[in-house]
């Protein structure tokens, strides 16, 4: 004989279904356009996979909204990947030109490996945000983009291999960019990656042991035919680490002002394209092998450096915060 349940048990277990099935509603992901969703509660959703699609010849712009719809409900978007590490959110079906994929505002959460094996087709363009708060170690490690703009917000430090092995051809640093970790840009020792074009922003202060190892930034084109063709460092920054530009061998590593004491251990060894390197009188010591193997085809660098500390041309760094160049009025 059954015995009907008794009303409270009865209203438990349409609690615990309904809760179930609003738990499978919101773990569904759904795709509009070219990217794919998946819902993470309180109406958000991260970017879980962007697919490029087959044999597109023409530039592609995947510009991802704030908001989205699906099934009458509107999600914020708020995360790149997933806490799960469900590794590159990059499918390609095909060939496309370039393709440009942009990341809202409102994402605050990233994860390290979400652009792992990209093409370097890929340009990525993060828009001013003021959620991210800071970057994952290996954000972008493995990811050859072939532009990368980081944006502007309230962030400050660039973390330890935050592009090593494969570096974006083309980086746009934010102007509150203050610190660039260890091995952030480095590229492999067998396989270097040519960076084409970084700007250092004034205001940036320290660059970590081995930042930018291995690669060879080199400015635009049009400023090589003018006989300029340097990666500046700003008079902002104080501290350099060991081995921080080592091969960099396309560049000049150039500096009016010195406002740190000590050149590190190799910080600009196989610099071969070096030109006229003056080092100002704020420098103390130049370390061991600092500027080892450096082809003086390119520059006078021995000659300036044994005089450096007595006749620089160059007032000694004031104790106050230097002025901003004129040129870097909109740097912080």
């Amino acid at each position: 004989m059954n015995h009907p349940l008794p009303p409270n048990v009865r209203r438990l277990l349409m609690s615990l279904l309904l809760a179930l099935c609003l738990l499978t509603a919101a773990a569904q992901e759904f795709t509009v356009g070219y990217v794919t969703y998946l819902p993470r509660g309180n109406s958000e959703v991260a970017i879980k996979q962007i697919t490029i699609p087959e044999n597109n010849p023409d530039s592609l712009l995947i510009d991802i909204p704030e908001q989205v719809s699906n099934n009458g409900t509107s999600y914020t978007v708020t995360a790149l990947g997933t806490a799960s590490g469900c590794g590159s959110v990059m499918l390609y079906k095909g060939f496309t030109s370039v393709h440009i994929v942009r990341i809202p505002s409102t994402v605050r959460d990233v994860y390290a490996g979400t652009f792992a094996g990209c093409k370097s087709s890929t340009w990525l363009e993060f828009l001013p945000n003021r959620n991210i708060k800071s970057w994952p170690v290996g954000m972008f490690k493995d990811s050859p983009l072939g532009r990368l703009v980081l944006p502007e917000g309230v962030w400050t430090a660039i973390p330890a291999d935050f592009c090593r092995n494969k570096p974006p051809l083309e980086v746009i640093l934010p102007s509150n960019c203050r610190s660039i970790g260890a091995y952030a840009f480095a590229s492999t020792s067998d396989d270097p990656r040519y960076i084409k074009h970084i700007e250092l922003n004034y205001g940036l202060q320290s660059v970590a042991h081995h930042a930018f190892y291995n690669t060879s930034p080199r400015t635009e084109q049009r400023l090589w035919q003018n006989g300029t063709y340097t990666l500046t460092i700003p008079s902002s920054v104080t501290s350099i680490g060991e081995s921080s530009f080592e091969g960099m061998r396309d560049i000049l590593p150039h500096r009016d002002t010195w406002l740190y004491k000590t050149i590190p251990k190799r910080a600009f060894a196989h610099a071969t394209k070096t030109r006229n390197i003056v080092i100002g009188e704020g420098v103390e010591r130049i370390e061991q092998e600092a500027f080892a193997q450096t082809d003086r085809r390119y520059g006078h660098l021995m000659a300036i450096l044994t005089r450096a500390s007595t006749t620089s041309p160059y007032p000694p760094p004031s104790t106050t915060s230097a002025a901003e160049p004129s040129s870097r009025q909109n740097c912080s």
